[in-house]
């Protein structure tokens, strides 16, 4: 894959859009993985960029081993909580507590707009940021904090 940096760089060559179902439970991360085996290379690691949600599950689930806890734990205990982020949703049952709102599509032009038949991409595919939800003011404090902290920089903390 690249290593790491190939994952979250997008440059890793795996197949990025690979949306495999494998349920809801905390082990879905993980029952992801072995799908991975028959995704194409697309380019060679390095060689190009190339937008890769599969990648960010990769790194999930490297997040869930060192953590020992499924990834939608850690990211509430190591992010949201220490940030003070109170209305986040890791999923569409934690979602509906809150004012959620649920996108809109034209299934053909000009037909109008109706609400889309599903509200998040498959829980395997949450550290890809496809089941993530937050109040406007916890988005806003979420990226002050890592627009304005060493979370963004290559300087370790100290």
């Amino acid at each position: 894959m690249g290593g790491t940096r190939g994952g979250g760089g997008h440059t890793s060559g795996i197949q990025g859009d690979l949306f495999h179902d494998p349920g809801r439970g905390d082990d879905a991360v993980e029952k992801y993985l072995p799908a991975l085996a028959g995704a194409a290379q697309v380019h060679q690691p390095g060689e190009l960029f190339s937008y890769c949600n599969s990648g960010y599950v990769v790194l999930g689930r490297l997040v869930e081993v060192l953590r020992g806890k499924p990834f939608d734990a850690v990211l509430r205990e190591r992010l949201a909580d220490p940030l003070g982020l109170t209305h986040v949703a890791t999923n569409a049952d934690e979602a509906i507590l809150f004012r959620a709102a649920v996108g809109h599509i034209e299934r053909e032009p000009g037909a109008g707009f109706v609400p889309t038949p599903i509200w998040a991409l498959p829980a395997s595919n949450a550290p890809a940021g496809s089941r993530l939800a937050m109040s406007a003011r916890d988005d806003h404090h979420g990226a002050h904090f890592l627009h304005t902290s060493r979370a963004m920089t290559r300087e370790p903390a100290r």
